[in-house]
């Protein structure tokens, strides 16, 4: 550590501080599935100050989540594209569940 620059060693001392890439990535999909608390948000905001790869992989997983958004059937027991047979189903599940 004596031979590193000022500059190279005020950037190890901040990369110490923040999380990893691997926990910010863990963050980052974890936020598709439930909001994350603030201090998580602050975290992942910080990290994507100085990290380019974990912005690029938070970028490429939003555009995955809406392609696949868009291009995914609606599967819900009221969608037209349920065939009736498995609506009815559903629906008697639901009932007997319910009794």
């Amino acid at each position: 550590m004596a031979n590193l620059s000022p500059t190279r060693r005020i950037s190890l001392w901040i990369s110490s501080l923040l999380p990893s890439c691997e926990d910010v990535a863990r963050l980052v999909s974890d936020s598709h599935e439930r909001p994350l608390g603030w201090q998580h948000r602050v975290t992942v905001r910080v990290h994507f100050a100085v990290c380019i790869w974990c912005r690029r992989y938070a970028r490429q997983l939003r555009l995955l989540s809406e392609v696949l958004r868009r291009h995914t059937p609606d599967t819900s027991p009221d969608s037209p594209h349920l065939p009736e047979a498995a609506r009815e189903r559903l629906k008697q599940a639901v009932r007997g569940a319910q009794e």
